[in-house]
């Protein structure tokens, strides 16, 4: 699975430096940045496969995103999104004016969610299918208003490409 198969450009390392998530040991496998509809969105692909069959298919992380610089208020994730795992996060700087939008899922093996506790759960059947891998597919952009109504417009764009074209690799 490459960002190359929605059409985005892969970069040889992230740039965005203003909202970097901290997402696990996973490597960061691809990274891209798209502009649509003057809104600059950000897309990276963090991939895990372990080595032995003993290593578990999800390493331990703490959080998606650096909470002692973003502060998440609550937002309904559309449905569209949730019903094919993604989770929307609207994130505002502590003490601070900036907002951003973060939207992820996590794919193991052939199945997707947004729960980091069903994900572990996951590591099951995703073993015995022979698909031990953990991807952590993630978009994020820093918004132009509150609401980040246009940039999770465009996110949302890149978040079901994503989701059909890669379905029959997953």
């Amino acid at each position: 699975m490459s960002l190359q198969s929605i059409g985005l450009n892969v970069q040889a390392k992230p740039t965005d430096s203003l909202l970097p998530p901290r997402l696990p040991a996973a490597e960061v496998k691809e990274y891209a940045s798209k502009t649509i509809d003057n809104t600059e969105l950000h897309v990276r692909l963090n991939q895990y496969q372990p080595e032995t069959l003993r290593e578990k298919i999800i390493p331990y992380f703490e959080s998606l995103y650096n909470t002692e610089e973003w502060q998440n208020d609550p937002r309904a994730t559309p449905v569209e999104l949730k019903e094919l795992g993604y989770k929307v996060f609207n994130l505002r700087r502590t003490g601070g004016q900036n907002f951003a939008i973060f939207i992820y899922r996590f794919e193991i093996g052939e199945y997707n969610t947004n729960n980091y506790e069903i994900a572990k759960l996951l590591q099951i059947p995703a073993t015995f299918t022979g698909r031990r891998y953990f991807n952590i597919m993630s978009i994020h952009s820093l918004c132009s208003e509150p609401s980040c109504a246009n940039e999770l417009a465009s996110a949302t764009q890149i978040a079901l490409n994503w989701d059909t074209t890669t379905k029959k690799l997953r």
